[in-house]
């Protein structure tokens, strides 16, 4: 085991002022970047004093080399030693976590995109289902357009039919009507010729009982007038001229 009272080895001093030139870096630029004081880093490197394991990390961290690598071969303080190996556990401890992290990581990305794949899939599906939906209400608005329309031209047939045979019953009616207006003249007039007949009869009887004496029947009157009528003689009704 080495003395704790002795200084560190040379060759961790060496190594450090050797990464200090090749990385040309100041004392200062070392001392501000790893948060160790000015002073102390100027004392380690004249071989005044040691540093603590975490200010070697912190010094091999600014330097960009692993902490085991820096003080390869240099003698160091059991306190030092163990801090560098609970440093190397801690890093390898985070390394592992980072892994463990990642991993995670990984599964979470990986379950975002399922999650967003079956949230697309149901879009999709829902998507699908509005169209479904839309085409079946336009074709139920189609199919209802269609059978209002027929509905209508067929009332609208059914109005002309019957106002078609409306008419034609009004006609019938006004032939019928005048019809009857031209019965009921020829029956007016079918009375009037028999008034008149009546009439001439009844001058034909009183001429012949004044001239004869003797009383002539309706019927030989009737017989008569209908020779008298057939021989083209005047006077009777509808035949123009009555003979006095």
């Amino acid at each position: 085991m080495p003395d704790e009272s002795k200084p560190q080895s040379e060759k961790l001093r060496t190594r450090v002022k050797r990464l200090l030139s090749e990385r040309k870096l100041t004392q200062a630029e070392v001392a501000r970047k790893s948060g160790i004081d000015r002073s102390t880093l100027n004392r380690f490197l004249k071989g005044e004093r040691d540093l603590t394991g975490m200010q070697i990390m912190w010094l091999a961290q600014v330097l960009g080399v692993a902490a085991d690598d820096l003080v390869a071969g240099a003698e160091l303080t059991d306190a030092a030693r163990d801090a560098l190996q609970e440093f190397a556990a801690a890093t390898q401890r985070a390394v592992k976590a980072e892994s463990e992290r990642d991993q995670l990581m990984l599964e979470v990305e990986k379950a975002r995109a399922d999650l967003d794949a079956a949230r697309a899939a149901h879009v999709a599906d829902l998507e699908g289902r509005d169209r479904l939906l839309e085409e079946e209400r336009a074709r139920a608005t189609i199919e209802r357009d269609r059978a209002v329309r027929e509905e209508r031209e067929h009332g609208e047939r059914t109005l002309a039919l019957a106002k078609a045979e409306k008419a034609s019953i009004e006609q019938e009616l006004k032939q019928l009507r005048f019809q009857g207006i031209g019965e009921r003249m020829s029956l007016a007039m079918a009375k009037s010729e028999v008034k008149q007949l009546k009439e001439y009869a009844a001058g034909l009887e009183a001429q012949i009982q004044a001239k004869t004496g003797n009383t002539v029947g309706i019927a030989t009157l009737a017989a008569l007038g209908g020779l008298f009528l057939g021989s083209g003689g005047g006077g009777a009704p509808g035949g123009g001229r009555r003979r006095r």
